[in-house]
C-alpha cells in the first residue's frame, strides 16, 4: 500500500479495509452504549433521585422487557425456549423494580 512505512509509531492497522466508520465505532462504542443505557434507565434514575414518582418504574419495566425480548429473539436457536427465559427475566426485573420503588425517596 501507499502508506506502508509511514506510521510514526506503528506500521499496522487492526482492520485494514475497515473504512472511516470503523475507526469511529471502534473508539466510541463504549460511549455510545453508555448513552443508550442512560436513556433506557432514565425513569429509574429519576425515581431514585426523587424527581419522579415510583409509578414511572412501570415504564422502566416495559423498556427493559422490550429490550430483553429483542435480544432473546435475536439470539435465534441459541436460546431454545424464548418464552421461559422472557418470563424468568420479567419476574427478576419486576422484583428489582419493586426494590427500587421501596428504596426511592418518594416511597
Amino acid at each position: 500500500p501507499e502508506c506502508f512505512g509511514k506510521g510514526l509509531l506503528f506500521d499496522f492497522s487492526i482492520c485494514g479495509q475497515g473504512g472511516w466508520w470503523f475507526a469511529i465505532l471502534f473508539q466510541m462504542w463504549y460511549t455510545i452504549v453508555l448513552g443508550i443505557l442512560m436513556l433506557m434507565n432514565w425513569p429509574m434514575f429519576g425515581v431514585t433521585q426523587g424527581s419522579l414518582r415510583p409509578l414511572w418504574l412501570v415504564l422502566q419495566f416495559f423498556i427493559n422487557i422490550l429490550t430483553y425480548g429483542f435480544f432473546i429473539i435475536a439470539s435465534g436457536d441459541v436460546c431454545p425456549d424464548h418464552g421461559t427465559v422472557l418470563v424468568e427475566l420479567g419476574v427478576l426485573e419486576a422484583l428489582f423494580q419493586l426494590l427500587v420503588a421501596s428504596n426511592s425517596p418518594g416511597a
